[in-house]
């Protein structure tokens, strides 16, 4: 049987222990990912109420409901190098997101940071997009630094 490609490999580990153990999918996006967002999952927490973030990772748990009016919102989260961040897809963004928003898919996404009392900061979207597009429609960078 011939050996597994990367991801497969990455997949099964996921599937079988629940996390990543040789390697993690958005490694190959390491260069990139500094240039596209400024924060992680692991920041969310120091952000105030309602700021803008961009985040990059692995959809999953991708859950769709309807809400009290019977429109469609979503609930999932986003791992990347760092943890999870839960994310809260509201019905307008839905409707404009369905076709980017699958399971496992490697997704940036901006939105809004979400501070509830007693649970964990969420973020609102408002955009996603695959990382490849998103990587591959950089715009370069130019910082400029002073003291």
């Amino acid at each position: 049987m011939a050996e597994w490609n990367e991801a497969q490999r990455l997949a099964g580990e996921k599937e079988v222990m629940g996390f990543f153990v040789t390697g993690h999918p958005l490694e190959k996006y390491a260069a990139q990912l500094a240039s596209l967002t400024r924060y992680d999952s692991a920041s969310l927490e120091n952000l105030e109420h309602d700021s803008p973030v961009t985040l990059a990772g692995i959809l999953t748990g991708l859950k769709i409901r309807p809400s009290r009016k019977g429109d469609l919102w979503a609930a999932a989260n986003l791992e990347d190098l760092r943890g999870a961040a839960e994310l809260l897809v509201f019905p307008k963004a839905l409707e404009a997101l369905k076709g980017v928003l699958k399971p496992d898919a490697v997704l940036v996404i901006k939105g809004r940071v979400r501070h509830e009392e007693n649970a964990r900061p969420k973020v609102v979207v408002s955009e996603a997009r695959p990382i490849e597009t998103a990587v591959n429609g950089l715009k370069p960078e130019l910082r400029i630094r002073l003291d």
